[in-house]
């Protein structure tokens, strides 16, 4: 199988060089200032989503079905079997990855001409697979990219932001304000700002057609996160308070969530396979 998508990414790359000198773009994906690859075709993009689904189901199921010690076993790169094949694995689903994107480390249907309900949730199911991977360090993604993509990655289309995800979403962006918050680059007002924003409540309607009313974990979530951004404007702002917030919001705690998360609702994640 290696050796097959080396053929198509290889394919998909020259073909990129060619627009890129040409400044044309082919038919039938809009041309847009993501790093979404627009080389390959689309009908290769389509092809390939069976490769996709199996790589990102099998992905989310090495999570799904390992404990949270099992899974830093799997996950620290080093010699156990377990681990080398799970490093395989995650090899070939990058790899895959490159026939729809190069560079972006999470993938947009929509950029990609792929609008099918199959073909959304693949991309949302291969995005999850970034996503987790991710966390455990398998890839390099920053908290930007990981905030930005949560709710599409989480959340089925037109669907509600349930309590569960919620959590993990306030945690996600708790993680971010204290590894921004730490270089000092920026004032907390700022950081907080971006990552709490006021309209909030109209960005959850926004992602349901015609929604007028949050569900109750969309609720809990904004009542929750005006809570957190209060508590953490209200902390000291001294090298003492910064270096305990780490101790207080523990990095770990929200990787066992992300686990249990997998592992609780691993039926409707993982789903069936693509034809």
């Amino acid at each position: 199988m290696h050796a097959v998508m080396s053929k198509i990414i290889d394919h998909g790359e020259t073909i990129d060089n060619q627009y890129e000198v040409s400044g044309e773009i082919p038919t039938g994906l809009a041309r847009n200032r993501n790093t979404i690859s627009q080389g390959a075709s689309l009908q290769l993009k389509i092809q390939s989503l069976p490769i996709l689904d199996n790589l990102a189901r099998q992905i989310l199921a090495t999570f799904a079905n390992s404990s949270y010690s099992e899974i830093l076993v799997i996950t620290s790169d080093n010699d156990s079997e377990p681990s080398q094949a799970y490093s395989t694995l995650k090899s070939l689903f990058d790899h895959t990855k490159k026939v729809y994107s190069i560079r972006a480390p999470f993938l947009s249907p929509r950029d990609l001409g792929l609008v099918q309900r199959e073909q959304v949730e693949t991309i949302r199911k291969a995005n999850l697979g970034t996503f987790i991977s991710s966390v455990f360090g398998s890839q390099d993604v920053g908290f930007y990219d990981l905030i930005e993509f949560f709710l599409d990655t989480f959340v089925a289309d037109g669907g509600r932001l349930l309590k569960n995800q919620a959590g993990l979403f306030l945690d996600l962006k708790t993680q971010a304000y204290i590894s921004a918050i730490a270089h000092r680059d920026r004032s907390r007002e700022d950081i907080l700002q971006d990552l709490f924003p006021d309209d909030m409540e109209q960005r959850l309607l926004d992602r349901r057609s015609g929604a007028t009313q949050l569900g109750p974990g969309e609720i809990d979530f904004i009542q929750r996160s005006n809570n957190r951004k209060k508590t953490l404007l209200e902390e000291s702002m001294t090298e003492a308070a910064i270096a305990q917030l780490p101790h207080k919001y523990v990095w770990d705690e929200f990787l066992r969530d992300i686990s249990g998360y997998v592992s609780k609702n691993s039926a409707s994640i993982i789903g069936l396979p693509v034809n």
